[in-house]
């Protein structure tokens, strides 16, 4: 993130390898890949719970959805003849970030736009005055998340209460712990 930061305010002035540095994936980050299906953990309950016993599933996590992201950062190339949207990684990481913003983004942790109909007017504001990007829907990736996935939750990194929800928010559980 600090290398990101740097690039961008031209502090760091080094212009190749930029594709090294990769999105930071916190809890806004994961919520948004789990929910659009973009990684889809496979572990079976007893395991999972396991690692989240051991702190394990808040790492691994992390590391999946860094990954997940660059195969989609990659893959906006082949959409878009060849260029990337973004010139690397962890320029994806600012629509992300402001898509989960609990303040006023589309896909808050407990209150997401594409179920409530309201329509973020910040976010969209943003959108279109950054990047030039107007959509009448109420997410700009409310057709992309598969509906099992809407409803998940980043998990915490420390947590050592396992065995309650599965991958939900639902009945006390807190993302992807008890899985």
């Amino acid at each position: 993130m600090v290398l990101r930061d740097f690039y961008e305010l031209g502090i760091w002035r080094y212009k190749t390898h930029l594709e090294d540095v990769n999105i930071i994936a916190d809890n806004r980050v994961m919520r948004v890949a789990l929910r659009t299906g973009t990684i889809r953990p496979t572990l079976g309950k007893l395991l999972n719970s396991l690692l989240d016993e051991f702190d394990f599933q808040y790492g691994l996590t992390v590391a999946a959805t860094e990954d997940a992201f660059r195969r989609v950062w990659r893959a906006t190339a082949e959409f878009n003849g060849g260029t990337c949207v973004v010139s690397y990684p962890a320029r994806l990481d600012e629509f992300v970030f402001r898509l989960a913003d609990g303040r006023g983004g589309c896909c808050k942790p407990g209150a997401m736009a594409c179920r409530t109909s309201r329509r973020p007017v910040g976010f969209f504001g943003w959108l279109a005055s950054r990047h030039g990007y107007e959509t009448p829907l109420r997410c700009p990736l409310e057709d992309v998340c598969p509906h099992d996935c809407k409803h998940m939750m980043a998990p915490f990194a420390i947590q050592n209460n396992t065995w309650t929800e599965i991958f939900t928010g639902r009945g006390g559980g807190g993302g992807l712990r008890g899985v």
